[in-house]
């Protein structure tokens, strides 16, 4: 092999070269590769050396370009998120709804332009806008559930007692005697405009039977043995007694005004079956039965409204103190109650002991509260 510093020849397990001194290393001997078999090292050549310099570059470039990409990507998506949460809080955003549909038309409906405005930075807007295409045609169905309002004279049972009720509706009437009612005594008297409260009523008296069931099930006092024929109106009751069995059927007792237009209805008529003269096919009065009637026995006789007794068979106690200077007073004509205490309790409607006069829808009787009577019962209402 040639020495590396002075180019002579040396031996090839020779350490020192002989000619100049200097130590043969095992590094410097790696330029010398001897040629075996006739085989040569591989050169590339300068310009394939520059092709893949520059490739290289060229990939890094484009790698960079995308990596950055994605990095302006990201942050351009995080600023539109933010300037349309802003845009939302300030009202920049306008949005056109579409028209309310029309229940019962089945022609089609464009959907009504979107315009949606962002604003990225101070100087650069975006501004997004969807156009109205045609939708296939869509019938609207109305489903809606509505509570059917009861109607004058509907009627219902009392879920406690069983008992039927009729519905009054809400509304003005005048109460009191026509102004030509010769037969009116002063307490009847001024007719007046009274608005009353829509409520249900007892289509009849209270009877034995219901009356028995308020003891038995200890909602009255009493001996249920001494209220028999159960379909007769319950009678020698005081006001309490009364009071009592229409709290615990979940009513009380009707007021002066509520009894009236039950029995008056939208009419003038003196009676509640209209203006014939009392007879025994439309009441029980004084000559008729000499004592009660079962309930319900007079239809001829009903109200407009389809309550029935309210004239004769037995009186009934209202809710109100007795006031006979009362129509006289002015004021108290929503919902009226009498409540300053009088000492006594009013009665409406008659009894089978009196005459015809007495049947009279204007007609006002009063007895003490704790008064019993054998003529003497009642009837309840139930609000809605």
């Amino acid at each position: 092999m040639k020495c590396v510093h002075c180019g002579e020849q040396v031996p090839d397990s020779a350490k020192v070269c002989g000619y100049c001194g200097q130590s043969l290393k095992p590094s410097v001997q790696r330029p010398f590769v001897e040629v075996q078999q006739g085989s040569k090292k591989k050169v590339l050549p300068t310009f394939v050396k520059w092709i893949i310099g520059v490739g290289a570059v060229f990939i890094i470039i484009v790698l960079g370009v995308i990596f950055g990409n994605i990095l302006s990507r990201n942050r351009f998506q995080a600023q539109i998120e933010v300037i349309q949460t802003e845009a939302a809080l300030t009202s920049v955003v306008e949005v056109g709804l579409p028209p309310s549909p029309s229940v019962g038309y089945n022609q089609p409906q464009a959907i009504a332009t979107e315009s949606i405005s962002v604003q990225l930075q101070p100087t650069a807007t975006i501004k997004v806008v969807t156009q109205p295409t045609e939708e296939a045609p869509t019938e609207f169905v109305a489903t809606t559930m509505e509570i059917q309002k009861p109607q004058p004279g509907d009627q219902k049972l009392n879920s406690t007692d069983g008992a039927q009720m009729v519905y009054i509706p809400e509304g003005a009437f005048l109460m009191g005697a026509m102004d030509y009612d010769q037969q009116a005594l002063p307490n009847e008297k001024p007719q007046r405009t009274i608005f009353v409260d829509a409520y249900w009523i007892y289509q009849h008296e209270v009877t034995n039977g219901q009356y028995r069931e308020c003891i038995e099930s200890g909602g009255c006092l009493g001996n249920a043995a001494g209220f028999t024929e159960d379909n007769y109106p319950v009678v020698s009751i005081n006001w309490h007694e009364a009071d009592a069995y229409c709290t615990w059927a979940g009513g009380r007792l009707p007021t002066e005004a509520e009894w009236e237009r039950a029995a008056r209805g939208e009419s003038m008529n003196f009676y509640p079956w209209g203006n014939t003269k009392p007879n025994c096919t439309l009441v029980n009065y004084s000559g008729c039965v000499g004592g009660p009637a079962p309930v319900g026995n007079y239809p001829n006789g009903a109200s407009p409204y389809g309550v029935m007794d309210m004239a004769g068979n037995v009186w009934e106690w209202v809710m109100d103190w007795f006031d006979p200077d009362y129509y006289k007073q002015e004021g108290n004509t929503n919902n009226p109650l009498i409540a300053g205490y009088t000492g006594l309790k009013g009665l409406r409607g008659g009894s089978w002991g009196l005459g015809g006069n007495e049947l009279r829808i204007s007609f006002r009787g009063s007895f003490y509260p704790d008064d019993t009577y054998h003529n003497i019962g009642f009837r309840c209402v139930v609000l809605p």
